[in-house]
């Protein structure tokens, strides 16, 4: 059986609805409306959300913040709609989210019967599934709707959190990276080029310091003998 192009010239694109208003932090709750009349959402001018999400401080302060921002996760835009959910749950979402990222890193694809697989299900019964074949299909919600505006293919996700996973899922799995700076604050970013291993210059020269510090450490000795040597040489 082929496997599908690797390359098309079809347009498809993703979006929800978002707006909301009055968020506020309540003890370890999120409460808020969303807006009277939500827009349709096709994601960061510039950024990629998926990439912010997986990157958001999980922080009380943090979780707020970009729920006044961008919205809920898993809750679906009702036009002036309550919503309340726990920070905890969000932080549950971000690290399930966050385990997606690595195992989409993983080549090949993970058999169907990978533990890893079975956590990701479990993480994202309502959203993914595995399919049997070392990969997840998308379960279908009643909210989601296909459209077709200005000449490309919309996805309308539910919600945010369909939103973020379809973002992840779309970029080829060479390029997502996690940082091989170990204390990196912002670890998981998409990688410009296929040799990208750290998400910044920052990042990169911390990188090249270690490097440096190793070779000093392993051959510096026996570099500095040999130059010593050539030193004398020329003397004579």
């Amino acid at each position: 059986m082929k496997s599908a192009p690797a390359h098309s010239i079809q347009r498809v694109s993703f979006c929800t609805l978002a707006g909301v208003e009055s968020v506020r932090l309540e003890g370890e709750e999120i409460v808020g409306r969303f807006a009277s009349n939500p827009k349709p959402f096709y994601g960061m001018k510039g950024k990629r959300l998926f990439e912010e999400f997986a990157n958001w401080p999980s922080d009380p302060a943090g979780v707020l913040r970009f729920t006044r921002r961008f919205g809920p996760l898993a809750e679906k835009p009702d036009a002036g709609s309550a919503f309340r959910f726990r920070c905890d749950a969000w932080r549950d979402d971000q690290e399930g989210f966050r385990l997606l990222w690595g195992l989409v890193q993983i080549e090949p694809p993970l058999p169907s019967t990978s533990s890893w697989g079975k956590r990701v299900g479990d993480v994202f019964d309502e959203v993914l599934r595995f399919d049997g074949a070392g990969g997840w299909h998308l379960v279908a919600d009643p909210g989601d709707a296909w459209r077709y505006v200005n000449g490309a293919l919309i996805y309308n996700a539910a919600t945010l959190f369909r939103f973020v996973v379809l973002e992840l899922l779309s970029v080829p799995h060479g390029r997502l990276r996690t940082c091989a700076r170990p204390d990196c604050p912002h670890p998981h970013f998409v990688a410009r080029h296929l040799n990208q291993n750290y998400c910044s210059e920052p990042c990169a020269a911390w990188g090249q310091s270690q490097w440096k510090r190793k070779w000093w450490g392993e051959r510096g000795q026996e570099w500095r003998k040999r130059r010593t040597k050539r030193s004398q040489r020329k003397r004579r």
